[in-house]
């Protein structure tokens, strides 16, 4: 696809100052024309390029889900395989009897959580989605800093795992499905079942034999790295702080967030599914990864936005598009969006990957009006733009 009508279609997103810049390309198996607008830091004005490099947060799932079922084939786990002598921390854990029940008011876990468990996230941990306070549950997640976000917490993977076995469950496992936690609980199991580090298994099962050389869990180069901002009202942004030792690894690397990539990396991982795997799995194993794994109860039960499985699914790692969500992915697209404005769906059916990097924080789990235009260029329609303040429009 030319990239002129990508182009065309975020350009004025980025004169209005709702974003700084942005990368994007929709990508047939050899074609990738990429569109650059905009900058990557408004401070120095240094135009945004092919090579600049993104914070693509929760386009990090994935990719970890990809080297889990790489692990499956291997043999080193069975998907129905308990996870119980690898994460003893959460191994019979307490189940909350409602998700506004007080801590104390619990029933027993029905069965271990399983590996296709954490790579459905049916597994019973998660983000609890209602406004803060809610829940007692809630409060207790921030009490003890497992909460979501874009930033590592300043302790390592077996700390996390011993503060998330502290709580109870959100749902029994396979009873419901929760966002998150079954990204950042995998990226330990991987690494407990393996006793190798997850950013050396990902570089030697993804990104060395896809070529993706420039992901990783810190910054290669940071004269390449996009500066990330959050909204500060129409046509305004502020940049976020980021955290110490933003350049390097975190102490503890999530199977959930926190990869840097390029779009050139994102496009070949996108083509890794439309090839049936290309070495990195059989295609029994995307077929499964980019197929809908979620029973009716477990959408019912799903503490997520209301809507969201009328037109999606969840495969391992990613979501499913059931059907057309105008404007949107089209129906059969697997992929995911990340809460610093990046978007990553293959679209199989058609034969394309489909890449949006920015770096305007999300402020709510719903498409930006930056995103909708995109995915009206992508499909081919005009493009109209709306700021973000015009979203109820």
């Amino acid at each position: 696809m030319s990239p002129e009508p990508i182009e065309a279609a975020l350009r004025p997103y980025v004169d209005s100052g709702d974003l700084a810049g942005a990368v994007a390309v929709s990508a047939g198996p050899a074609d990738a024309e990429v569109a650059c607008v905009g900058v990557r830091d408004l401070t120095t004005g240094v135009a945004m390029s092919r090579d600049t490099l993104f914070r693509i947060a929760s386009l990090t799932k994935p990719m970890v889900a990809v080297v889990a079922l790489a692990l499956v084939e291997d043999g080193t786990f069975a998907l129905d395989e308990p996870v119980d002598r690898w994460l003893p921390e959460l191994a019979g854990r307490p189940v909350l009897r409602t998700i506004g029940a007080p801590l104390h008011d619990v029933v027993p876990q029905a069965r271990p959580i399983t590996v296709r468990d954490l790579l459905t996230y049916t597994h019973g941990y998660g983000v609890v989605m209602a406004p803060p306070g809610t829940y007692p549950i809630q409060e207790r997640i921030d009490e003890l800093a497992l909460g979501p976000g874009p930033d590592p917490e300043p302790f390592s993977r077996d700390e996390w795992l011993a503060r998330l076995g502290t709580l109870p469950m959100l749902h029994q496992p396979g009873a419901g499905w929760s966002y998150h936690g079954g990204g950042e609980i995998l990226g330990a199991l991987l690494q407990r079942a393996t006793g190798k580090d997850l950013e050396a298994l990902l570089q030697a099962r993804l990104f060395g034999p896809l070529g993706m050389t420039d992901t990783s869990y810190g910054v290669t180069d940071p004269a390449r790295l996009a500066q990330t901002y959050r909204p500060a009202g129409p046509g305004r942004l502020a940049a976020r702080a980021e955290p110490a030792g933003r350049w390097s690894p975190p102490l503890r690397v999530s199977g959930a967030t926190g990869l840097v990539s390029t779009v050139d990396d994102c496009v070949a991982f996108g083509r890794m599914l439309l090839a049936g795997g290309a070495g990195v799995l059989g295609p029994g194993s995307v077929a499964r990864l980019t197929t809908d794994q979620l029973t009716g109860a477990e959408k019912a039960g799903a503490l997520w936005l209301p809507g969201f499985f009328d037109r999606w699914g969840w495969g391992f790692g990613g979501a499913v598009a059931t059907g057309r969500e105008a404007p949107g992915p089209a129906a059969g697209s697997y992929g995911w969006t990340g809460g610093l404005g990046t978007a990553l769906y293959t679209d199989l059916a058609g034969g394309r990957v489909n890449v949006l990097l920015t770096q305007r924080e999300m402020t709510a789990p719903v498409p930006e009006p930056y995103a909708d235009a995109f995915w009206v260029a992508v499909a081919g329609q005009p493009a109209h733009a709306r700021r973000p303040a015009d979203r109820s429009a």
